[in-house]
């Protein structure tokens, strides 16, 4: 069984992982332009956290998704 000390530690540990996945932009899967920025997207995370998403990423079995 883990400690307090071992769960923060883990933690952390997984905090600073996704933190270091967010800045490395070669594992980005998806890109949404906005008023001519573009901005990088990982799939995973967009359906883990909205039902609109996992909906639209379902519903199109395409490679490639314009978002107008």
């Amino acid at each position: 069984m883990n400690t307090l000390d071992e769960d923060e530690s883990q933690i952390f540990e997984f905090n600073h992982d996704m933190k270091n996945l967010f800045m490395n932009k070669d594992y980005f899967d998806v890109k949404f332009r906005v008023e001519e920025k573009e901005i990088p997207a990982y799939k995973g995370i967009l359906v883990a956290r909205s039902p609109y998403f996992t909906r639209m990423f379902t519903s199109f079995q395409q490679n490639l998704l314009f978002i107008w």
